[in-house]
């Protein structure tokens, strides 16, 4: 039969001492309990129990009976302790201070104990000493490891218990528990959070109010304290907002909508902490004609603090092109027709014999009823042209049941 490697942990008093000891499988609780008092000088008026997994162990058992399968272990832990400290109070303790003739031992002196000091052991290995109960495991798996070389009997001195937490300190009572007769309860004062610093601001908006198709223009944005000048410059306009409070801590966002253009950046956002705070945006027009409701958006925490109202028209540049065109091409063609005798000049002289060519023919060639009927079409057409045009229902939003 081989021998149990045990590790025995003695705790008294918030300390702890590790036994390891090797015994056998027949050995009664209540021997090893005794040799391990008796070994370590243990107080006798104190009642001690053997504990295994949280369980006490009976002292008239043998290990194997309390402990079933302690054959196949490589090594058992064992925690003895006082009755004192054990919860709940158990009948498997033994005490040391029973005579054998079941005679009551003499009482101990009363007062505070002296303080435990473990006598000194010759065939102890090593003393270690630890942080706490939170390497409890730890140690453990160290000593079984160690009893598997070969069966030794040593004292340990394993780590103090943790220091109970101190209690949090309560919560200071809106209300005290008990109040005096008459008495009106009130609720504690709460400290507000600080409001934000705010401002006032006006938004204005310079930009280029007739623009030409693919080509870069500035926007130029200004949220200041006081009403900005306004600059006389060819095609540059200038509008302003109605004047709103804006949280300087808190970044404003400001964002240029104009349909049919591009916008280089699409929205920044500024701190209005500065008494004038100037943005500037790059616009590319891609259509023709008056845009539809352009404008600058102020938002700041998804509100829309302002909107301001812009007017632009994107056109081209066809009446310059002609009138370079023209430059060139009117010499060049008066003198053509002075060499071919076709100006006014040369046909003033022959009395319009040309002209009255022409609108003979013109005369002779057309019926009147076909000539009636060409000035006919020519009306209906500038009519259609240039009639009333109907009411935009595009934008008309009605409502109707759903039946």
């Amino acid at each position: 039969m081989k021998p149990i490697h045990l590790l025995v942990i003695v705790q008294w008093q918030g300390r702890e001492i590790a036994l390891a000891l090797s015994r056998f499988a027949s050995t009664l609780v209540r021997s090893l309990l005794e040799e391990v008092c008796s070994t370590q000088g243990l107080p006798p008026g104190e009642r001690w129990a053997l504990r295994f997994e949280g369980r006490p162990l009976a002292p008239d058992q043998r290990l194997s009976e309390a402990i079933p399968g302690i054959e196949e272990q490589r090594g058992v832990v064992l925690y003895l302790l006082p009755e004192s400290e054990m919860l709940p109070r158990t009948d498997h303790d033994i005490s040391l201070d029973a005579a054998p003739g079941g005679a009551p031992a003499e009482q101990g002196p009363t007062g505070i104990p002296e303080p435990y000091r473990p006598p000194v052991v010759e065939d102890f290995d090593t003393i270690l000493t630890g942080p706490g109960a939170e390497a409890e495991d730890e140690y453990e798996a160290e000593s079984v490891v160690a009893l598997e070389s070969e069966p030794i009997t040593g004292v340990f001195r394993a780590p103090r218990a943790p220091a109970p937490a101190a209690p949090a300190p309560p919560l200071p009572a809106a209300v005290p528990a008990t109040l005096p007769p008459g008495a009106v309860p009130r609720a504690a004062a709460v400290a507000a959070a600080p409001a934000p610093r705010t401002a006032q601001r006006q938004a204005t908006v310079r930009y280029f109010h007739r623009m030409n198709p693919e080509r870069t223009f500035p926007l130029l944005v200004v949220l200041s304290k006081k009403m900005i000048r306004e600059v006389v410059k060819k095609a540059v306009a200038q509008a302003s907002s109605q004047r709103f409070e804006v949280a300087t801590d808190v970044p404003v966002e400001i964002e240029p909508v104009l349909p049919g253009c591009d916008c280089y950046p699409p929205k920044k956002c500024v701190l209005a902490q500065r008494d004038e705070v100037s943005v500037t945006f790059w616009i590319v027009p891609r259509v023709l004609g008056k845009l539809s409701q352009p404008h600058v958006l102020i938002r700041q925490d998804g509100k829309d603090l302002a909107e301001v109202p812009l007017e632009i028209k994107v056109v081209k540049q066809t009446a310059t092109v002609c009138a370079g065109v023209l430059s060139l091409a009117l010499p060049f063609a008066s003198t053509l027709m002075q060499h071919f005798r076709l100006d006014f000049s040369s046909q003033l002289q022959e009395n319009f014999a040309l002209y009255a060519q022409v609108a003979n023919f013109l005369l002779r060639s057309l019926s009147p009823e076909m000539l009636g009927g060409i000035l006919l079409a020519t009306t209906l057409a500038l009519y259609l042209l240039r009639r009333p045009r109907k009411r935009e229902v595009f934008w008309d939003v009605e409502s109707v049941n759903d039946e």
